[in-house]
C-alpha cells in the first residue's frame, strides 16, 4: 500500500523494475494475490469492513465479503477465511469471546463455518492465517502476561 497517489490504493513492482504499477482505483490497503496470481484480493481501508477482487492486472472490482474485516482474514487457493465479528466489534478487541472463523468457497461463493475460536484480537495487526491446504487455523490473541521472565537458581541438569 502507498499513497503515493494522494490516496492509499495497492501498487507493485516486478522484480528487476523500479516503477512501482498503481494496481487500485478506488482505495486499497491489505491485499493478496490469488495462488495462479490472475486475481487481488484487498480491503479497502485500514479499519473497517470488506474484501473485494480484481484481476491482478487492473480491471473492474468486485466486493467478496462485506463481513470479513482489514487484518482479520487470510487467503488460500480455494477459499477465503475471515472472523466473523458479527456486532461484537468494540468488545472482541477488548475481552476473549467466541469468535466464528467461516470459508467462503471462492467458485460458489458458498460459507460455511469451520471453527470458533475464543480469543482477544488484536488492534491494527494481521491476526489470521490458514495454511494453503486449509487444514491449519493459525491466529494471534492479545494476552497480558504478568512476567516475561523466570530466575531459576542452582539448576543441575543430569544426562
Amino acid at each position: 500500500m502507498s499513497d503515493r497517489s494522494g490516496s492509499q490504493e495497492i501498487w507493485k513492482t516486478p522484480l528487476g523494475e523500479d516503477r512501482p504499477q498503481q494496481v487500485t482505483r478506488q482505495g486499497g490497503y491489505q491485499a493478496f494475490e490469488s495462488a495462479d496470481g490472475q486475481t487481488l484480493y484487498y480491503a479497502k481501508k485500514q479499519s473497517g469492513r470488506g474484501v473485494w477482487r480484481m484481476p491482478a492486472s487492473g480491471g473492474p472490482e468486485t466486493l467478496v465479503s462485506n463481513l470479513a474485516w482489514q487484518n482479520l482474514w487470510s487467503l488460500t487457493p480455494d477459499g477465503l477465511y475471515y472472523f466473523d465479528l458479527g456486532e461484537e466489534v468494540p468488545r472482541v478487541f477488548e475481552v476473549p469471546d467466541a469468535i466464528p472463523v467461516r470459508r467462503i468457497d471462492l467458485k460458489s461463493n458458498e460459507i460455511t463455518t469451520v471453527a470458533t475460536i475464543r480469543t482477544d484480537l488484536p488492534r491494527g495487526a494481521p491476526a489470521l492465517e490458514v495454511r494453503s491446504d486449509g487444514r491449519y487455523i493459525a491466529w494471534v490473541g492479545r494476552r497480558e502476561h504478568r512476567s516475561e521472565l523466570m530466575l531459576v537458581r542452582n539448576l543441575h541438569l543430569s544426562r
